[in-house]
């Protein structure tokens, strides 16, 4: 028995503990590491997380893997990259105990187009770690263009965490000086401090000195100011 349980953006499959029965080996899901998917042409998209687990006295070890697989099969992924496998306490349908246990994510290998990769980095933020690396390194290495406006969008509302140093960068290296302007305006008026300093990195780097200079004269934030100095001196 299976159950799919929405988890924000991604998905979360979970083996009910009353599972009995066989799991149909699955031969076509691929078991990567990280490793494995770093070094490769295609863009390993990660849009679903798997949590399966089963009574040991039921379910085996090899059991739940294979739950694992079948529902990464189901759902079209390449493979998956498992995250935990063994013996772990946890509570299940009101019952903890010991459970043989599962954590995976899934990975769909797609054509690393422009247009694939401009559609992970506006889910910047929101998806598997590996696939905004991957993204993030295409879309600079090609300096793709149309991957500028995701990135700063992302820039503009990186949602509750601080901003992630890497996509000001890439906005920076895609556009060069045409991302002056904007970093400019990230400075002055970003609510978030960590923004403020990476776009004030961004512009140092890129000969916009001047543009940090005035931003100092108005930045209420001491470690943001320490921050934007110690650019400017490098």
């Amino acid at each position: 028995m299976f159950r799919s349980i929405p988890l924000a953006l991604l998905a979360l499959t979970a083996t009910m503990s009353a599972y009995s029965g066989d799991v149909p080996p699955v031969v076509d899901i691929t078991l990567y590491s990280k490793a494995d998917l770093a070094h490769q042409d295609r863009l390993p998209q990660v849009r679903k997380i798997y949590k399966e687990w089963g009574m040991p006295l039921m379910t085996s070890q090899e059991k739940v893997m294979d739950a694992v697989k079948t529902a990464a099969a189901h759902d079209g992924m390449s493979g998956v990259v498992v995250t935990f496998s063994g013996s772990r306490r946890e509570e299940h349908n009101g019952l903890t105990a010991m459970f043989n246990v599962v954590d995976a994510y899934g990975v769909r290998l797609v054509d690393a187009s422009d247009e694939n990769v401009v559609d992970s980095l506006k889910r910047f933020g929101r998806v598997g770690a590996i696939e905004s690396d991957y993204a993030l390194q295409r879309a600079t290495s090609q300096k793709i263009a149309d991957a500028a406006p995701a990135l700063l969008a992302y820039i503009k509302n990186p949602g509750s965490k601080p901003v992630d140093a890497r996509a000001p960068h890439a906005y920076a290296v895609i556009l060069g000086r045409d991302a002056v302007p904007e970093l400019t305006k990230v400075l002055r008026f970003h609510a978030n401090d960590e923004a403020r300093v990476e776009a004030g990195n961004e512009l140092v780097k890129l000969g916009a000195s001047a543009a940090v200079q005035d931003a100092l004269a108005n930045e209420h934030s001491d470690a943001v100011k320490r921050s934007l100095q110690h650019a400017l001196l490098q």
